[in-house]
């Protein structure tokens, strides 16, 4: 009877943004929405059937069956909403358009952060603390603070290399590689204080002050 039906089939690559206060243990909300702007005004062409109550609109969920496991992320939950009214189309006249919002709950994989970045930084702030221990008359005193500080510059570049840049939060384990930098670089500046001291001749008057 001359009656063709054409379903189209297309892949969208999208992104969502992302807060990166809690990386790597952090979970991700994002939303992918759809609108049909080339719908035709009666509202003939939706994206599901409105004869569906509430109550089954709010248990529909997106299709994990063909998803492919990612090696960064799991996917912990899903939910489909669906928006269709009126809109003002800008000219006095109102435009009927139907747009399907998709929520995807996500959750990082942090073993491979805790084993490259998170075990290294806390070894590092505990053989830190051992540069007061160190003899003066060893002479590394001061090549191992600077050995610390390269240290932290190393991991805070990694993870500038491992997260998306410009974004709005900052992690809170950068603070705390920042923090700790700062307690290394004062603890050298005291090894040269101490160094200083130490090396005065015997002879050096002690200042007035």
């Amino acid at each position: 009877d001359g009656f063709v039906m054409w379903i189209p089939s297309f892949r969208w690559p999208t992104s969502c943004n992302v807060d990166l206060t809690l990386f790597p243990l952090d979970v991700q909300l994002c939303n992918v929405s759809f609108m049909a702007w080339l719908n035709s005004m009666d509202g003939s062409m939706r994206f599901r059937n409105m004869e569906l109550t509430q109550a089954d609109v709010n248990k529909v969920s997106v299709m994990t069956g063909l998803l492919t496991q990612n090696e960064q992320w799991d996917l912990v939950d899903s939910m489909v909403s669906e928006f269709y009214g009126m809109l003002d189309s800008g000219n006095g006249q109102a435009a009927t358009i139907s747009s399907l919002s998709f929520a995807l709950l996500l959750r990082r994989h942090p073993t491979y952060y805790i084993v490259h970045i998170i075990v290294p930084c806390l070894t590092i702030s505990l053989v830190s603390m051992f540069m007061f221990y160190l003899p003066i008359e060893s002479g590394e005193k001061v090549s191992f603070g600077i050995t610390v500080l390269l240290s932290y510059t190393l991991l805070l570049l990694m993870i500038n290399d491992i997260t998306p840049k410009g974004g709005p939060n900052v992690p809170l384990f950068t603070y705390y590689i920042i923090f700790s930098m700062t307690l290394s670089a004062l603890a050298l500046i005291c090894t040269f204080l101490i160094l200083r001291v130490h090396n005065h001749p015997p002879g050096t008057q002690v200042p007035q002050w």
